[in-house]
């Protein structure tokens, strides 16, 4: 299957309708022993962030996932992004519209997501509601307070 979105920057990013797969890849994170990858369903995906590269600074694509503790904290105890395993960094400011454009996306997956998940409880409550209705009345008419046709 072809990714939706790919993007490469320190490490490689591709984009899936279900899923996000995160790749060290790289001279430097071999000889780190750093390499591999993560993939991450979409469903786990609870929030994107998203930095341009300009001049000075490294643009990033960063994703918070569920149940996951904050990646990228090094042995000083300090944030660093380029530790994160759920983040990928970019120093060429042409992949700025690239990387917003995936961020847009992934966060209208994430809205989708929210919104059925929601629907889904709703649902649920509605059933359950009328099945106890459903239950009331049936009681009511085996104890005679209400007839047949009530």
């Amino acid at each position: 299957m072809e990714p939706l979105y790919y993007l490469e920057g320190a490490k490689k990013m591709y984009i899936y309708e279900d899923k996000v797969v995160i790749k060290k890849t790289g001279f430097l994170n071999s000889i780190l022993g750093e390499t591999g990858e993560k993939t991450i369903p979409m469903s786990s995906i609870t929030a994107v962030t998203f930095k341009k590269a300009n001049i000075i600074y490294d643009g990033h694509l960063k994703l918070s996932v569920s149940g996951e503790s904050r990646s990228g904290i090094n042995t000083d105890g300090e944030y660093n992004i380029m530790e994160d395993d759920n983040a990928v960094t970019f120093i060429n400011r042409s992949l700025n519209n690239l990387a917003e454009e995936i961020h847009d996306y992934l966060q209208q997956r994430i809205n989708d997501l929210l919104k059925s998940a929601s629907t889904q409880t709703v649902f649920s409550a509605a059933q359950s509601s009328s099945f106890s209705e459903l239950s009331q009345f049936k009681q009511m008419l085996d104890s005679g307070l209400i007839t047949q046709e009530e």
